[in-house]
């Protein structure tokens, strides 16, 4: 995969997996929490960038110290909300929200705000230098104030053909017949989609911490059950269903799980197809609707209008109008 991700809720087997797949360069892409910055040590990362405004500048520091340590060129960039900026304005002409975007930043860490709101004769550099006690320097590019080349967002030649060759690809297996594929919106598709649900809301419960606020896509993903269930009827043997999820991280580890509740469901769905079949095909026509599509000359009974029977129920009760009580 080329994006993968890495944070404390995967197991340390596939934080290991993936912290080799990054290392080797197969994984081009690392989306981290903090547990990637401390203790890690990957020396060509020629880029990092920090979406989430860090609790403290040391933190930054770490997170934005990733990058180079083979001591080549590198860069992080850093990204904060839009209160974080500096208001050129007196305190008594703002405006309410800008009033409380100032109280925001008053509450926040002064080294980070003095790092993103660096005067003109200084930059993010000098802050950081002047925060460490260390003699200010300013070696070619070292931040976006002083740079003379930015980093290209051009990639290599080489790894898009490498990687467009493998995405093109198909790596789900077609079906051997054993049973009939299911469309998108029919009742039984959509039966195959809750029980796939169900399943990862179950096993995601099991292995999640208690603490933990992640949904269960993340721990399969949704594109992952999509496609699952796009192909469902072709999973008949273990082999088919790793094709199907190669690229999830989990395979090795639910592959049985998984399997065996495929094929419950795929019996259970294929069965009930041929018993509403068999009705159809032997039922009365009279009345009913003919529903095509995943389902052929399966009808669904119209509902019953209700009798009118009027004239038999007893006469609604008449309400006694109370009167108006007058005090003495």
């Amino acid at each position: 995969m080329v994006i993968l991700s890495y944070h404390s809720l995967i197991s340390e087997e596939g934080r290991s997996r993936a912290m080799e797949r990054f290392r080797s360069g197969s994984t081009r892409i690392i989306i981290a929490s903090d547990c990637f910055t401390w203790g890690v040590d990957v020396p060509d990362i020629r880029q990092v960038i920090v979406f989430d405004l860090p609790s403290s500048f040391s933190k930054l520091v770490q997170q934005i110290g990733r990058a180079g340590r083979d001591k080549q060129q590198a860069y992080a960039i850093t990204y904060a909300p839009p209160w974080v900026r500096d208001i050129d304005k007196d305190p008594d002409e703002l405006k309410k929200h800008e009033a409380a975007d100032l109280k925001r930043r008053e509450g926040m860490c002064q080294v980070l705000r003095a790092w993103f709101n660096s005067p003109k004769n200084s930059c993010p550099g000098g802050i950081f230098c002047d925060h460490f006690g260390d003699k200010p320097s300013r070696p070619k590019n070292c931040c976006i104030k002083h740079h003379e080349i930015l980093p290209t967002t051009v990639p290599e030649a080489s790894r898009v053909e490498e990687f467009a060759t493998k995405r093109t690809k198909d790596p789900t297996p077609r079906s051997d017949g054993t049973y009939a594929p299911f469309k998108k919106g029919y009742p039984l598709r959509i039966s195959a989609s809750n029980m796939v649900s169900a399943w990862v809301r179950r096993v995601w419960d099991e292995v999640r911490k208690q603490n933990s606020l992640l949904p269960p896509t993340s721990f399969l993903s949704q594109e992952l059950q999509d496609r699952l269930c796009d192909r469902f009827h072709t999973i008949t043997t273990i082999e088919r269903l790793c094709s199907v999820l190669a690229d999830w991280p989990q395979i090795e580890r639910y592959k049985v799980r998984l399997f065996a509740l495929c094929q419950e469901a795929l019996r259970g769905l294929d069965g009930l197809r041929k018993e509403l079949r068999e009705k159809c095909e032997g039922g009365d026509q009279g009345g009913r609707k003919v529903v095509e599509g995943n389902l052929p000359k399966i009808r669904i009974q119209a509902p019953a209008v209700p009798e009118d029977n009027s004239d038999d129920e007893a006469p609604p009760r008449k309400r006694r109008r109370q009167e108006p009580r007058s005090i003495k």
